[in-house]
């Protein structure tokens, strides 16, 4: 049977009215919000799933939580694993706001809506959540439109993702959580992070990318230094000389200090956008250096002060490792099992060569002496 056409059913007016209302309502009750799109690296077709997924941008947006009492869910309970802390909700955006604040940007997987997978940031309780399940037709068709999403989220189980999103509250997340040991050998540096965009400049700084090397200067073991476009690693505590080091390649010594060559230095162009702020905007990478094993320092150099910067590092040789526990593969080799040695019997070294084993803080030395013990 038709519908009475003496009644209203949804006019353009009168979807945009009601879409407002619901806009406005939800600025005035809703909760801010970080919108975290995951970005994918390697996404098994197969399966579906992606172990190595980013996050690199956060978009600020206002969402309702739904549930006026708080959190469901169970709570902080114990099982066989540990603690386990569980929290869910549902929230509600407005489709309208969503596509203005986060999906103009492009960066989800799904272009027309919130997908799954996603995260969120919720300040008011620094909670980082998943999206498990994205509810696009409730209502369902309200005078003739949808006007809302409703977001199922429970609290994020972090299990070595990369967050990158420039936010330092989210992105404190991986240093808190991480179970990654693998250590960065030959990094370059693939951007920076400006955390004060200081006052005062009338014209570019220079940006300088490490500590310069000084004549007669004190140095400490473990230390980096630079001289020109070398970067060096102090391996022994001492007081440099007066001749700079110019070695490229294994250790040599300074003075009474030892170095040991580590790379080349990246290099970067201040670009302060509108001059008249005398403000820093960004720093543009010229060349990423090679070596870091450690993002280095930044310094400014020029007439201004208050501006501070952070160096980003990215492995070159294995950009998408981070989570293999390479250290403890590496560590476990001469220890547990592996092809050659199935049943993890510690080998002992040949007569005519070196080879150490170690574990932890723990190391066997051994050079042309035989270690060895009966079967019990």
């Amino acid at each position: 049977m038709p519908r009475n056409v003496y009644f209203s059913h949804g006019t353009r007016n009168e979807q945009l009215f009601h879409e407002d209302l619901i806009v406005e309502s939800l600025s005035v009750y809703g909760q801010d919000m970080y919108y975290i799109p995951r970005t994918l690296i390697a996404k098994d077709e197969i399966l579906g799933e992606d172990r190595l997924s980013e996050f690199k941008s956060a978009y600020p947006i206002e969402m309702y939580l739904e549930n006026v009492d708080g959190f469901d869910g169970q709570g902080a309970f114990i099982q066989k694993f540990g603690l386990m802390m569980e929290q869910s909700a549902t929230l509600v955006v407005a489709r309208r706001r969503w596509d203005q604040l986060v999906g103009r940007h492009g960066a989800t997987i799904l272009p027309n809506r919130p997908a799954e997978g996603d995260l969120l940031y919720f300040p008011l309780t620094n909670g980082l959540f998943e999206i498990k399940f994205v509810q696009h037709q409730d209502p369902f068709y309200q005078i003739g439109k949808l006007f809302v999403y409703k977001l199922q989220i429970e609290l994020f189980q972090y299990a070595s993702e990369r967050l990158d999103t420039g936010i330092q509250d989210i992105d404190i997340f991986q240093t808190l959580k991480t179970q990654d040991t693998s250590i960065i050998s030959n990094g370059v540096v693939v951007d920076t992070i400006i955390d004060d965009i200081g006052a005062g400049y009338s014209v570019a700084p220079t940006v300088i990318f490490g500590i310069d090397w000084e004549s007669d200067t004190e140095v400490l073991d473990g230390s980096e230094i630079c001289y020109g476009a070398n970067r060096y690693i102090v391996s022994q505590t001492g007081t440099t000389s007066s001749t700079a080091p110019i070695h490229t390649s294994g250790v040599a010594g300074n003075g009474t200090a030892i170095l040991r060559y580590a790379g080349t230095r990246a290099t970067g162009i201040v670009d302060m956008g509108d001059v008249d702020t005398g403000s820093i905007m960004k720093i543009d990478i010229t060349d990423g250096g090679n070596g870091y094993e450690v993002p280095p320092v930044i310094i400014f150099d020029g007439v201004g002060y208050d501006a501070a910067a952070r160096a980003v590092i990215d492995n070159m040789d294995r950009p998408e490792s981070y989570g293999d526990n390479n250290k403890f593969r590496k560590e476990a080799e001469a220890l547990v099992f592996n092809e050659s040695n199935p049943f993890g019997d510690i080998l002992p070294p040949s007569a005519t060569s070196t080879r150490s084993f170690s574990a932890d803080t723990n190391s066997i030395f051994a050079d042309s002496t035989t270690i060895t013990a009966d079967k019990v």
